[in-house]
């Protein structure tokens, strides 16, 4: 069962709260009310037009807070198209956070679209990654996957940058690198100062450096491996891989793909992409294949 926790936008910060909505907010608290009358066909159609109606005015003239607040209430009521069209628009108008992201995985999920409930949860991993509810999701999530693969080819790049990827974020990483750079310019003033530390001090100093050497070594691959290497998830439900930029009718057909494998681009050609996936597999697909985790 995936695990659902539905968060609101509060000046530009996602809160953990849905239901306390400030002004502007009652428009889906009525509409969650009348979802029990859609047994009734009348009703219901009637009701279909409302929702079209609320969503047009959602898109155009709620705030950021408020087209939250509805898209909530849509995935409460079942309606999970019209909620992940508001989270969308959030999204293309340059909002991202990690409960936002959350969120769409949990409809993409809801709705059976494996492949774009991956790419969000990863997506949220990325801005959040020790948040629990997003790594259970997320695993869940690939447990229903139609490819089992093993783990990616792992060069020395990707171990370094495996080192923080599990734990921080590259703004957290940073900013514990920088911590570390202080203490050791403070050491070193004292080293200065005093010219002599004891034998603790001394340890503390040299482990300082060498935190600070590997998250600078952590940061910089994790950089370089986004830059080279784009992750990508497959969001078609499948799709044949060949050996060139080109269709099977072109280009000899490899193996089929299924929604939700992550891989890392290597080249692009026109609309195809050389991809590498786990297993130490290669090939080309459709651009359209699959979808970017870093967004353009």
């Amino acid at each position: 069962m995936i695990w659902s926790k539905l968060l609101k936008i509060n000046n530009l910060e996602i809160m953990q709260n849905p239901h306390s909505q400030g002004e502007g907010a009652k428009l889906p608290s009525l509409l969650g009310g009348t979802f029990a009358v859609l047994h009734n066909p009348l009703w219901g159609a009637i009701l279909c037009l409302l929702l079209s109606v609320s969503l047009t005015f959602a898109q155009t003239t709620l705030s950021p807070t408020q087209r939250m607040a509805v898209a909530n209430e849509f995935y409460e009521a079942g309606q999970f198209e019209q909620a992940i069209n508001l989270y969308e628009t959030l999204r293309h108008d340059g909002f991202s956070h990690s409960s936002l992201y959350y969120n769409l995985g949990n409809a993409y999920y809801k709705q059976g679209n494996l492949g774009r409930a991956i790419l969000n949860y990863r997506r949220a991993q990325l801005l959040a990654p020790r948040d629990r509810d997003i790594a259970t999701n997320l695993a869940i999530a690939r447990s229903r996957m139609v490819d089992k693969w093993g783990e990616s080819p792992e060069t020395v790049t990707m171990i370094l940058a495996t080192l923080t990827q599990k734990w921080l974020t590259m703004k957290e990483t940073g900013l514990v690198a920088l911590g570390l750079w202080l203490f050791y310019c403070i050491a070193f003033s004292v080293t200065l100062l005093w010219a002599r530390l004891t034998g603790a001090a001394r340890v503390g100093m040299w482990l300082g450096v060498a935190g600070l050497v590997l998250l600078a070594l952590s940061m910089s691959s994790r950089l370089y491996l986004d830059w080279r290497y784009p992750q990508a998830v497959v969001v078609a439900e499948s799709i044949e891989v060949t050996n060139g930029p080109g269709a099977s009718d072109r280009y000899p057909k490899q193996f089929r793909l299924y929604a939700g494998v992550e891989a890392r681009l290597l080249e692009q050609r026109g609309s195809w992409v050389h991809l590498m996936f786990p297993n130490n597999l290669e090939g080309w697909v459709s651009a359209q294949a699959v979808a970017w985790l870093h967004e353009p």
